[in-house]
């Protein structure tokens, strides 16, 4: 948001975005971009300059996965690309719960633990680097994202 404005909230609140004379406002800092290492390589465990973990099926998840911030990425791997899905979350271990419940069994995820991106919008803006990092590779969406 740059100085001298508000955010706007969420739509149902009916609250927009305007002028500001709040000087002494503090702003959040963004991330910087990710490297653009191996961008075309969707699956690689170095994926835009990332430390991805090691793929392990959905279905076996349980247990093994960080309760930290991170991003992840979903994908068959007999039919890759296009990754599933791409997705981050404040709490991995939780959000990765759902997806098993909710996804393929046979389908596979990797992890990137995020601590210097811990917060929701840092892992929202990391995220949204990454689906375009997916299009440019692959020429679409993942296939489950929207």
């Amino acid at each position: 948001m740059p100085p001298g404005y508000t955010k706007s909230k969420q739509r149902r609140s009916g609250v927009r975005g305007e002028r500001s004379e709040d000087a002494a406002r503090s702003f959040r800092d963004g991330v910087d971009p990710l490297s653009w290492a191996h961008a075309e390589s969707v699956t690689a465990d170095n994926w835009m300059g990332l430390s991805w973990s090691s793929p392990i099926e959905l279905a076996e998840t349980a247990g093994e996965l960080p309760d930290s911030a991170g991003i992840y990425r979903i994908w068959d791997p007999n039919d890759t690309p296009p990754l599933e899905y791409i997705g981050e979350s404040v709490t991995q271990r939780n959000r990765l719960a759902r997806h098993r419940r909710t996804r393929d069994g046979g389908l596979v995820v990797s992890y990137a633990v995020q601590p210097n991106r811990a917060e929701k919008f840092q892992l929202s803006q990391t995220e949204s680097e990454l689906l375009g990092a997916h299009w440019l590779a692959c020429g679409r969406a993942p296939r489950d994202q929207y």
